[in-house]
Formats: structure tokens, C-alpha cells, sequence
């Protein structure tokens, strides 16, 4: 017997609120429904293959038994794949660690093994050759760059020189703005005047 054969409302507790509401005919609707669907969802004979690689399937008359069985096919391709995978990894890692037998990890020879790798990875950046054999690659000699250089100097000192000079007005700015809030003060309180220049 299969699950398609018994009555959806014997296989749970839970009855659902809106089949107490149904009539006769709206149960009689759904139930058929649910036939029908159970009919042409049914995929029959798809067991597994044998051994050999022969499939013990019958004959696959309608497109959804193919596409079924094609889904089969790639599902269990897809896993054969992830096993070979796994089993290759796994090879692989018993293969180098004969070898090359690693220390035991958290050990004294551990970290010096790490701390050796560490360094050689930084120095590697260091040994790099000069392959342009003396010759600056770029044309011109020690006279182009200190030119370059100067140059440079030059543009940085005139944005430094323009930056101080903006930040002297606003200082100034806001100096005569205090100055001018002081002097509100004393004269709220009918003191002398404040020299903006003086405080």
C-alpha cells in the first residue's frame, strides 16, 4: 500500500479548520484532485541500477518518468564525483604526509617550522634583483630625478604655503567674531570696550 492510497486525514492528528466547512461535493472535488495528481506524479520501476551498470528499470513511457530518471542519473553521478573527490583529498594528504612528515602541531619544531616560513615569505620580497643591470629604465640619469624631486618639493611647499595662509584668515576671522561677542558682553554690562587685537 502506498502513502497515495490512504486518506490524507489519517496520517496526522491535526485536522485542518476550513474541512469541517466543506460539503460533500467541495470533498469529493479535492479528493479526486488528489488522485489525479498522485496519478500522474507516479514514477514507477525506478529502483537502483545493478552492479554492471545495467539498470533494473523498465521501459520509461512519459516524459516525467524520463526527466525523473535523468534527475536520478545526474544525482547519483554528482555524488559518485563528491566521493572520488573526497577519496583523492584524502590520498593525497596520507601520500605528503609520508613524504613529508609534518610536526606534531602546538610542538616546539611546529613553530619554528611556521615562524622559518613566515620569514622566508618576507625575505623573498627583499632578495628581488635589479634586473635593469644599472641602467634607470625609465630614461634619463640622477640629474632627471633630482629635477623631478625639486619640482615636487616646490608643488608641496606652494599648497602647504596656500593652506596656511586660508587657516591664518580664518583664524583671524574668528578672532575678530570672539572679539565682537566680548565687546557685546562689556557692554551689556557697561564695561569698557575689548581691543580685538589684544583681547
Amino acid at each position: 500500500m502506498q502513502t497515495a492510497d490512504i486518506d490524507p486525514k489519517d496520517l496526522t492528528k491535526y485536522k485542518w479548520g476550513f474541512t469541517k466547512k466543506l460539503s460533500e461535493e467541495e470533498s469529493f472535488k479535492l479528493d479526486s484532485m488528489r488522485d489525479k495528481v498522485a496519478r500522474d506524479t507516479k514514477i514507477t520501476n525506478l529502483g537502483p541500477t545493478k552492479p554492471g551498470g545495467v539498470s533494473n528499470r523498465g521501459p520509461l513511457s512519459s516524459l516525467a518518468d524520463r526527466d525523473a530518471a535523468a534527475q536520478i542519473n545526474y544525482e547519483n553521478r554528482i555524488a559518485r564525483e563528491r566521493a572520488e573527490r573526497k577519496r583523492f583529498k584524502i590520498q593525497q594528504k596520507a601520500t605528503l604526509d609520508e613524504l613529508v612528515p609534518k610536526p606534531d602541531p602546538g610542538s616546539a619544531a611546529a613553530r619554528r617550522e611556521k615562524r622559518a616560513a613566515k620569514g622566508a615569505y618576507a625575505r623573498k620580497s627583499d632578495d628581488v634583483e635589479d634586473f635593469t643591470g644599472g641602467v634607470d629604465a625609465m630614461g634619463g640619469g640622477d640629474d632627471e630625478l633630482q629635477r623631478l624631486l625639486a619640482k615636487n618639493q616646490r608643488r608641496t611647499d606652494r599648497r602647504q604655503e596656500s593652506r596656511r595662509e586660508h587657516a591664518d584668515k580664518l583664524l583671524g576671522s574668528m578672532q575678530e567674531k570672539e572679539a565682537a561677542i566680548k565687546n557685546q558682553f562689556v557692554n551689556l554690562l557697561g564695561s569698557q570696550t575689548v581691543d580685538p587685537r589684544t583681547g
